[in-house]
C-alpha cells in the first residue's frame, strides 16, 4: 500500500530542491508566492500563515516503525501546560506505537489511547479532529468517545466538514506537539489505523502482525511523512487553530468544540538554515459556500493544486510523481507540456482498466492519452493493479 498526503505535497517536493534554495527569488521558482496564494483563495489574503518559512529541520519518514516510535517519543516528553493536537483521516486507538511481541504490557502501554490518556493524566491539553463519513462514522465515534470520557471535556472531534458527508474525506494526517521550549510538527500519509506499522524489510513479523493488516489484507506499506522542527510549526499550529475554532459545527454528537485562545508554539530556529518550507492546504470551495471556513478561507483554497501545477511547470530534469487518480485535465496537460524538456518521467498511479474509476469519462480519455504520449516517448507510467496508490 502506497499513500500519499496531497496536504503536505508541496512542501515534500519543495524539500527535495531546499538544499539549493538560498533567497527569495529561489524560492519563489519554485514555491508559491504570496500573491499566487492570494489567487487560489479567489481574492482573499491568506492571514496568519506564511508564505514559507527557513531554518526548518526535516526528517523525511517512508516506515511506520519510525513514523510511530519518534511519535510516542516526543508525546512522552510532554508536561502540565504542553498540547498533542492532531488530525487523521481514520484512527484507531489501539494501534501499538511501539508493538513488541516479547513485551506484551509495555505494547499495550504504547497504545494511541494509551499514550494520550497519560499524558492528559500529566496536565497535557489534547484536541483531535477525526474525519468522518458514513464509512468512518462508527470507527470515529468509538475512538472520539473514548477519548473525551478520558479528558473529560470534548478533545475529540467528528470532523465531517469537507462539503461531502457521504463519501468525502478530511485526508490531513498532522500531529504538532508542544513539549517545553520545543514544538514539533508531523505531516504526511501515515495514519495510526490497521497495517500502517511496517519497516522497510516489510516482512511478516510478529510485531507487524500486532497491529492488522491494512483493508483487504495488503501486505507492505510505506508511505511519505516529515517530523519538522523550526518556525513552520507555528504555521501548522495555525491552521489547527483555525480548523478547531471553526464556528461552523462539527458532526454529531460532538459538534460543539470549546474554543482555545491562539498562543505562539515556543521554536527553535535552525541556523544555517537547512529547509524552506511552505504549508498549502485545500479547502473545498463548494464547503466555503456551505458555510465552512468563513473566519479564515471564506472562498476555500486551492493552494495545494497551484503549487503543484506551478512545479510540474518548473520541473527541469525529472518528474517523479504519486497519485491515486491522476484525473484533473489542467493537471495533465501541465505534464504533457514539458515532456519534451524532461529527461525521464516517473508516474505512479491506481490501475485505470475502466473509466469508472473516474467521476467524468473524459478525465479517463485524458489519462490514456497521457499514458500514450509517454509510451511513445519512452518515458515509464507506471501502474499498480493490486496494491492501491491512496
Amino acid at each position: 500500500m502506497i499513500s500519499f498526503n496531497c496536504f503536505i505535497l508541496l512542501s515534500l517536493l519543495t524539500l527535495l530542491k531546499a538544499k539549493n534554495l538560498r533567497d527569495s527569488a529561489g524560492a519563489s521558482e519554485w514555491m508559491l508566492t504570496e500573491k499566487e496564494i492570494t489567487s487560489s483563495r479567489h481574492g482573499y489574503t491568506r492571514n496568519n500563515i506564511s508564505p514559507y518559512t527557513e531554518d526548518n529541520e526535516v526528517e523525511y519518514i517512508v516506515e511506520g516503525q519510525a513514523y510511530m516510535d519518534r511519535l510516542y517519543a516526543d508525546m512522552a516528553k510532554t508536561k502540565k501546560g504542553d498540547f498533542i493536537h492532531g488530525t487523521a483521516f481514520e484512527v484507531r486507538g489501539y494501534i501499538m506505537l511501539q508493538p513488541n511481541p516479547d513485551d506484551m504490557e509495555g505494547s499495550e502501554r504504547s497504545s494511541l489511547k494509551n499514550v494520550l490518556r497519560d499524558a492528559v493524566g500529566r496536565g497535557v491539553s489534547v484536541r483531535l479532529l477525526i474525519n468522518c463519513n458514513v464509512m468512518q462514522y462508527l470507527w470515529t465515534t468509538l475512538f472520539c468517545v473514548q477519548m473525551n470520557w478520558i479528558c473529560g471535556y470534548t478533545c475529540c472531534g467528528i470532523d465531517n466538514r469537507h462539503y461531502n458527508w457521504v463519501m468525502g474525506n478530511l485526508h490531513t494526517k498532522m500531529w504538532v506537539i508542544k513539549m517545553g521550549n520545543e514544538t514539533v510538527a508531523y505531516n504526511g500519509g501515515i495514519d495510526i489505523s490497521l497495517g500502517r506499522w511496517d519497516t522497510e524489510k516489510h516482512d511478516n513479523s510478529k510485531a507487524r502482525q500486532m497491529n492488522g493488516k491494512f483493508y483487504g489484507g495488503a501486505a507492505g506499506y510505506h508511505d511519505s511523512a516529515m517530523r519538522m522542527l523550526g518556525p513552520i510549526v507555528v504555521d501548522y499550529e495555525r491552521h489547527f487553530h483555525q480548523s478547531w475554532n471553526d464556528p461552523y459545527p462539527a458532526f454529531f454528537p460532538f459538534h460543539i468544540l470549546p474554543k482555545y485562545d491562539w498562543v505562539e508554539p515556543p521554536h527553535t530556529r535552525y541556523r544555517p538554515s537547512r529547509f524552506q518550507v511552505q504549508l498549502l492546504r485545500t479547502l473545498g470551495c463548494e464547503g466555503s459556500l456551505k458555510g465552512y471556513y468563513q473566519n479564515f478561507a471564506p472562498r476555500g483554497e486551492l493552494s495545494c493544486y497551484h503549487g503543484l501545477l506551478k512545479m510540474i511547470r518548473n520541473a527541469k530534469e525529472f518528474l517523479y510523481m504519486e497519485d491515486q487518480f491522476f484525473n484533473h485535465p489542467e493537471l495533465i496537460a501541465a505534464i504533457k507540456q514539458r515532456l519534451p524538456e524532461l529527461k525521464f518521467i516517473i508516474m505512479l498511479t491506481n490501475d485505470q482498466s475502466t473509466p469508472a474509476v473516474f467521476s467524468e469519462a473524459r478525465f479517463y480519455l485524458q489519462y490514456l492519452s497521457l499514458i500514450h504520449i509517454c509510451r511513445c516517448r519512452r518515458y515509464a507510467v507506471c501502474r499498480s493493479r493490486w496494491s492501491p496508490y491512496h
